[in-house]
């Protein structure tokens, strides 16, 4: 089971949502509502990793 997100701010309101509000969608139904001109792509759902630094002596 994947567990992608696609994030969306709604550009006009879908009840539940308000314009300007942001919610996670599956990536099929993301695309619909981008499509369709009701949301934006916000980001991605997935987990961004910072760069480790390296561990200094002092």
């Amino acid at each position: 089971m994947k567990n992608d997100m696609v994030i969306i701010k709604y550009l006009k309101a879908v009840p539940p949502y308000n314009v300007g509000e942001i919610a996670g969608k599956s990536p099929e139904e993301a695309e619909k509502l981008i499509k369709g001109g009701f949301a934006e792509k916000y980001a991605d759902g997935k987990a961004k990793t910072a760069a480790k630094e390296p561990a200094t002596k002092e």
